[in-house]
């Protein structure tokens, strides 16, 4: 089997006759990628060990060991072909899982910013990945729009205590059986992170504009969300963990949180952002200027940038207040 980042291999022990995968990465960044997820899933495994994620049985620079688990991928969320029993089935198996992995503690420090200081780091990532040149990500001024609307985005707390992100959970990664889920794999962009920004649906059912899904244009996934969310309500109420009802909140209303986080990380979402969240709107020159600013202060090095040093005097030429997303070509302009 070959996926995007990885070839893998059923290999059998012939101690035991015990049937194992094999991952070996493609290149040196998807090892050193997977490098950081498996040490997540690892941990995950060693405090849920029950939880239907692979265990690790070894692993080198190239490659990893796992143990091997019976299952079929979903591959598409479709409910002309799910029956609402099976998507029922699946979701109260999903809610289980998710809960267990939301309130895994995490190890002492794996995760030192809170969720705002957490995004405003992700949106710098996008600005310095659209600096670099990498084609259709669109005109810097929305990444500084995104930025100065993160206080927006981070829902009220506090949420003092980080979680367990899996990173891509998609259809591709969820694996089931006759009896329900059967097991979650490719943890390879886990991560430990500020809890909202764990706590989002599967995108297989979140209805985020751009993600492919694969499954019929008009077919949206309003009431699996809805089941999900009333299926983690119902454990969070037995629970005694201390943030159980906060997870239950964060869930229900992550939509915009979980649009706006994957708009910095996929192009085809982030098309889609400013069209329907950026484009049209006014910000405030002084604003937009105070967060090119904040961002230099800690990338010193790319205050010589050429699309750094055109904005800036792209902005210092008018006598405007505001700066408007143009209608047009995702552009922008100063008024």
């Amino acid at each position: 089997m070959s996926g995007a980042s990885h070839d893998v291999w059923l290999i059998e022990n012939l101690t035991n006759g015990e049937t194992l995968g094999i991952r070996i990465a493609k290149n040196e960044f998807t090892a050193c990628l997977s490098d950081r997820g498996t040490t997540v899933l690892r941990y995950l495994k060693e405090k849920r060990p029950m939880l239907q994620v692979p265990r690790l049985i070894c692993q080198s620079q190239q490659y990893s060991v796992f143990q091997y688990l019976g299952g079929e991928p979903i591959d598409y969320w479709d409910s002309n072909k799910l029956s609402d029993q099976r998507r029922h089935r699946l979701l109260d198996s999903l809610a289980v899982f998710l809960f267990e992995m939301w309130t895994c503690p995490v190890p002492r420090g794996a995760c030192s910013v809170d969720y705002k200081r957490w995004l405003q780091s992700e949106v710098d990532l996008a600005i310095i990945r659209s600096l670099e040149g990498d084609p259709g990500w669109g005109d810097l001024i929305t990444f500084l729009h995104r930025r100065a609307a993160v206080d927006d985005i981070v829902p009220e707390g506090p949420f003092p205590r980080a979680a367990i992100k899996h990173g891509d959970f998609s259809a591709w990664n969820v694996l089931m059986d006759d009896e329900g889920l059967s097991r979650v794999i490719d943890w390879d962009t886990a991560q430990f992170v500020p809890m909202p920004a764990s706590i989002h649906h599967p995108l297989f059912i979140a209805d985020i504009p751009g993600w492919q899904n694969a499954v019929p244009e008009n077919m949206t996934f309003e009431k699996d969300r809805k089941y999900l969310q009333n299926a983690i309500a119902k454990i969070a109420g037995k629970s005694n963990h201390p943030d159980a009802q906060s997870i239950s909140r964060l869930l229900s209303n992550c939509f915009e949180r979980q649009f706006f986080e994957l708009s910095l990380r996929s192009k085809l979402t982030n098309e889609h952002y400013i069209e329907t969240r950026i484009k049209g709107s006014m910000v405030e020159k002084l604003v937009l200027q105070k967060q090119l600013g904040a961002f230099l202060a800690i990338y010193t090095g790319l205050r010589t940038n050429p699309t750094i040093l055109a904005l800036q005097e792209r902005m210092r030429r008018t006598e405007g207040v505001s700066v408007s997303i143009m209608e047009e070509e995702n552009l922008s302009h100063v008024a």
